[in-house]
């Protein structure tokens, strides 16, 4: 049989053993001797077991509440614990702390039983000769003694193999949910950072997508108001052109007029005109039409 083994129940089991690290105690049967020793001590546990109740009976006033309980812990914590001290010393303890601590309470015990007893003894030898400033010396003694036991009972547990590996595992479980909650921490803070970051660039893209499309809004604004600035000036253009052309005309008609009254003059004939020359009205009729068609943009079938 593996006494290293890992047993799966247990996680405190599995890092500290069942029995002494792993090592098994062997079964030693008693002998004789030690059955007789042992009776001899519990007969001589129940002389100080009365000796001590008798003790507790006559510093413990009658009129208290629960006083025969009183008595009972008192007994239980004095001449009980003092062999309990004894076994663990002897048989359960597993460290050389826990071994150290069982016979120093064992030691501890037996004075408290021994200073009860014989407080107790004198009391009824010496009668009203025992001064008592004594008697409760012995008392406290008794007292302090008990508070002690119950104290090193809770180091001994707290001083234990198992209960040390177990608290050992809940300060690594309380380290290791701190680092989560740290790592969780961490991680949401990150996220919430990114998610803002993310948000500032989405309102960066949107902000330069609104500025761009009110760019090219601009622009095709600007483009239709150069279209329209080269239109009205093709328009104008044609204006002048047949602005020109209707003047011109109109010059070469004067030209035609003042030469033909000329040559009338000369054959002493002034007030004949040329017959293919046209009226004034035809002239400003004909202006008139080529402003009309320069102001549409059409042109003028009758120029």
């Amino acid at each position: 049989m593996n006494t290293n083994g890992l047993h799966s129940s247990n996680l405190s089991d599995n890092l500290m053993p069942q029995e002494d690290y792993g090592i098994e105690s062997p079964n030693i049967a008693w002998g004789a001797d030690d059955v007789i020793i042992l009776s001899i001590g519990a007969l001589l546990s129940l002389y100080t077991m009365w000796r001590s109740a008798d003790f507790l009976s006559q510093t413990i006033p009658d009129g208290l509440q629960f006083r025969e309980l009183v008595i009972a812990l008192g007994i239980v914590g004095m001449d009980i614990s003092m062999w309990a001290w004894a076994f663990t010393w002897l048989h359960w303890a597993r460290t050389k702390s826990q071994k150290n601590l069982a016979l120093g309470m064992f030691i501890l015990t037996s004075f408290i039983v021994s200073i009860a007893a014989i407080t107790d003894a004198a009391i009824y030898f010496f009668g009203g000769a025992l001064q008592e400033s004594v008697r409760v010396m012995a008392f406290f003694i008794v007292i302090g003694g008990a508070i002690l036991v119950a104290i090193a009972a809770f180091a001994y547990h707290n001083i234990s193999p198992k209960v040390q590996v177990e608290r050992g595992l809940r300060i690594a479980k309380s380290e290791i949910e701190k680092k989560r909650a740290q790592h969780f921490a961490d991680f949401e803070t990150k996220r919430l950072e990114h998610q803002a970051d993310m948000e500032k660039r989405r309102l960066t893209v949107t902000h330069q997508l609104e500025t761009e499309r009110q760019d090219l809004e601009l622009s095709e604004q600007l483009v239709k108001t150069r279209n329209a600035m080269v239109e009205r000036a093709k328009q104008v253009a044609r204006l002048k052109t047949d602005q020109d052309r209707a003047f011109e005309e109109l010059h070469n008609v004067m030209r035609f007029v003042t030469g033909g009254a000329a040559n009338d003059n000369g054959n002493g004939n002034g007030n004949t005109m040329h017959a293919d020359a046209p009226t004034l009205s035809q002239v400003e009729t004909k202006a008139a039409r080529q402003r009309k068609s320069a102001a549409t943009g059409a042109d003028d079938p009758n120029a």
